[in-house]
């Protein structure tokens, strides 16, 4: 009996990119994966990214298991990505920028970890850097385009992300809760296990760096390995979001806020000492003279001491162990 491949969703999140989307499907359609989902939709784009998907959409039918293209007024990307994921039927989903590209064998690549680990939610490979006209290139030390290896302080995205806390993809911190409250350290272009995204709490608006909140999720109910292969290419041009530093740090706010809300409304007391500890809004207060020394943990939601925490997770696990013991 011939072993079937599990299908894999390809979610493809347009807008405004007439000029590179012909590429991203491209390189959806030149993969050996047997089967294959293409679901795109385009969110309100004002160039021709519509049209040129129209133009491809015969060749996908050709060659992918199903294949769904939507056209919306402009809701944003956590809105459009969440129409995606309730379309998708795959065992394995990847999210795929409409101006990047994978690299052929990808698939490939990225689902041995997988179907040999149950356990491993997400896998991720080496992203190449491209510039606007598909050309490999690196970065120097302030992200900006070089064409000579020789000069570069950065060959692979993957290299510029691991910097920036020093969690590399053989790091036994990679994927992991606390690390990740820090900064995303996981690349562009992961095939996902579908299960464990509809474990977690979804992106919104609230969450305007949803592929970091998507990891920032995942970790807390998988775990995540990264492959050594190159597997995707991610284009570096002048309308990149992450070369808006104001606006970027202005949304790594909105997102931290909004996993504060969601430990709080939770009550995941343990993920919520992480948080506080990675966010630095640690007070120490006086009372009673200076007798009886507190830390008190201030949070934009709320003010909790330490004693109150280790008080809240005491109860917690006394729940637990009454819950098991009466099964």
């Amino acid at each position: 009996m011939t072993e079937v491949s599990p299908l894999i969703s390809v979610l493809m999140p347009a807008y405004n990119h007439g000029k590179y989307v012909e590429a991203a499907v491209r390189s959806v359609l030149s993969q050996d994966w047997p089967r294959i989902e293409l679901l795109v939709v385009d969110d309100g784009s004002a160039d021709n990214t519509w049209e040129v998907l129209q133009s491809l959409r015969a060749e996908c039918e050709a060659r992918c298991e199903r294949v769904e293209m939507w056209r919306q007024e402009n809701c944003g990307t956590c809105a459009t990505l969440n129409r995606l994921l309730a379309a998708a039927r795959g065992e394995f989903v990847g999210v795929l920028a409409s101006d990047d590209m994978y690299l052929p064998g990808s698939f490939k690549a990225l689902t041995e970890p997988l179907l040999a680990d149950p356990g491993v939610g997400l896998a991720v490979g080496q992203n190449r850097l491209v510039d606007g006209e598909g050309r490999q290139c690196y970065w120097d030390a302030e992200r900006n385009t070089v064409y000579d290896e020789a000069k570069a302080a950065f060959r692979t995205l993957n290299e510029h992300m691991a910097s920036e806390r020093g969690v590399s993809g053989d790091s036994p911190e990679f994927g992991t809760y606390v690390e990740l409250l820090h900064t995303n350290h996981v690349a562009n272009g992961a095939l996902i296990r579908r299960a464990y995204l509809d474990m977690i709490e979804p992106c919104s608006a609230e969450t305007p760096l949803e592929d970091w909140w998507i990891m920032l999720q995942l970790s807390k109910v998988t775990r995540m390995t990264s492959v050594a292969a190159p597997t995707f290419a991610y284009r570096w041009h002048g309308t990149n979001t992450v070369r808006q530093s104001e606006r970027m740090g202005s949304y790594f706010l909105r997102n931290m806020a909004a996993e504060e809300a969601l430990l709080l409304r939770k009550r995941d007391w343990p993920r919520l000492r992480q948080y506080l500890a990675a966010q630095g809004q640690l007070r120490r207060s006086f009372g009673l003279r200076g007798a009886f020394r507190r830390q008190v943990y201030v949070t934009r939601q709320s003010r909790i001491t330490f004693y109150e925490l280790l008080g809240m997770t005491f109860v917690r696990r006394r729940a637990q162990a009454r819950r098991a013991k009466e099964r």
